[in-house]
């Protein structure tokens, strides 16, 4: 599930990029720092990949993880411990 999730949001990449001269849409940012601190960039690539994985731009927020996430990473409920000792 996890890895066809991925070629989707993949598929919907390079089909942006084909219709827009090779360029791969806008990653938000903050503008931390700048006079424009606050804000973040529009739009972000998810809304603008939302028509391609079927979705609605209003839902994105809220439904691109669950629709296109790894299932198994969202449905962890218990912590993972990483031991950094090394005796």
């Amino acid at each position: 599930k996890c890895l066809n999730n991925r070629k989707q949001v993949a598929l919907a990449l390079t089909l942006y990029a084909g219709d827009n001269d090779d360029l791969l849409p806008p990653y938000a940012y903050n503008y931390a720092g700048t006079p424009l601190a606050g804000t973040t960039q529009f739009p972000e690539w998810r809304n603008v990949l939302a028509p391609s994985l079927a979705m609605q731009v209003s839902n994105v927020t809220t439904q691109f993880e669950p629709m296109l996430g790894c299932p198994s990473l969202l449905s962890r409920t218990t912590p993972v411990t990483i031991s950094t000792s090394t005796a």
